[in-house]
């Protein structure tokens, strides 16, 4: 994942720039934040480990194709190695919000 052709038609020039065009693509964010699209839930979930998220991401098959988002199995386990720790803490902050991308599988 080096160049990845932005909204405005230019491409990114590095692999950093790529990381935030596909974090804000994926994950839109307004004024306050990330943008809201949850419900209120009483269910309390456990928290996710890194090696819980490191298996799932073990045992899924990269071989399949893109989901609706666009993301591939590989670009999803880049992210999850590129930092385990902040992926880890984006799976919990999603589910203990109640907020999960509607054309994503993240």
């Amino acid at each position: 994942m080096k160049n990845i052709r932005m909204e405005n038609g230019e491409y990114t020039k590095n692999f950093r720039d790529s990381i935030q065009v596909v974090l804000e693509h994926h994950f839109p964010r307004c004024e306050d934040g990330i943008v809201e699209k949850q419900f209120k839930i009483n269910m309390n979930f456990p928290v996710i480990t890194q090696e819980e998220v490191k298996t799932v991401m073990d045992d899924m098959d990269i071989n399949k194709s893109p989901g609706p988002d666009g993301l591939t199995l590989g670009v999803i386990r880049e992210l999850f190695f590129l930092d385990p720790a902040w992926f880890t803490e984006l799976f919990n902050d999603c589910t203990d919000k109640a907020f999960f991308q509607i054309s994503g599988k993240l």
